[in-house]
């Protein structure tokens, strides 16, 4: 493998043991140009099964922070604390972000950062599904972005999520706000591993991978009043993207 540019893949975590251990199986994997050019930042949402032991002695480049306040469904606040904690000041790398149970292989890994890449984008890839890996989607939560056009944005709007509303949603919402400042493609050629649900009959393949059966009815409602309150006072910016605190721990 040839020399690489500076990346940062972040994953929000949230009581997916199972799933967070199959992904430090893999980013063991990460060897070479991959573990000097990729840095994964995970960000543990007050979990009460903590990332932190599981992921203690991982030998690709990593680093744990832990939200230290239980807010439910805070995962957008996760991906926003990822951002802050990729790049020091004055530094601007790609951000790949994805979900913990969305796995990157190291071959997958390397044929997305060999490319040239253009920082005017924002790019998807596919996403295949467990067990038999044959049917390939888009994932919303899936993506690559420049650091600085993240936070042109001003990352995901915690106004529109249980720490600010009280409601869930916003995922549409920010890449609607993406691709005002960005162009997007989808790289066809780079595809990810999905073991939320089987493609098939809807089975988790993990015992703790699936998220389907929680209730997001409520939360989407107040979701829905709040953005129509943003939208009459004609400002659909995100404010204080990070109201939380948090640590490192790894």
């Amino acid at each position: 493998m040839g020399e690489l540019p500076q990346w940062r893949m972040i994953i929000p975590y949230y009581d997916n043991p199972h799933m967070l251990e199959r992904q430090r199986r893999n980013f063991d994997r990460y060897c070479g140009a991959l573990r000097e050019s990729l840095r994964i930042i995970v960000v543990d949402d007050c979990s009460p099964t903590p990332a932190e032991p599981i992921l203690r002695g991982c030998t690709a480049d990593l680093r744990v922070y832990r939200v230290t306040e239980d807010i439910p469904w805070n995962n957008h606040q996760c991906r926003n604390i990822g951002a802050r904690e990729a790049c020091g000041p004055g530094q601007d790398s790609w951000l790949f972000f994805t979900d913990m149970d969305v796995m990157l292989t190291p071959e997958a890994a390397y044929t997305m950062m060999a490319r040239s890449l253009s920082p005017a984008k924002h790019y998807t890839v596919s996403r295949t599904f467990a067990p038999d890996f044959s049917h390939r989607k888009t994932h919303i939560n899936t993506f690559l972005v420049r650091h600085g056009a993240f936070w042109v944005v001003n990352g995901y709007d915690v106004d529109l999520t249980p720490a600010g509303s009280g409601g869930y949603g916003g995922d549409h919402q920010f890449l609607h706000q993406l691709r005002v400042i960005t162009d997007h493609e989808h790289l066809t050629d780079v595809v990810a591993l999905g073991f939320g649900r089987s493609a098939i009959d809807g089975t988790p393949v993990l015992p703790d991978a699936d998220t389907a059966a929680f209730d997001r009815i409520q939360w989407r409602a107040k979701f829905e009043k709040a953005l129509k309150a943003k939208e009459a006072a004609g400002d659909l910016r995100s404010l204080d993207p990070i109201r939380v605190p948090y640590e490192r721990v790894l």
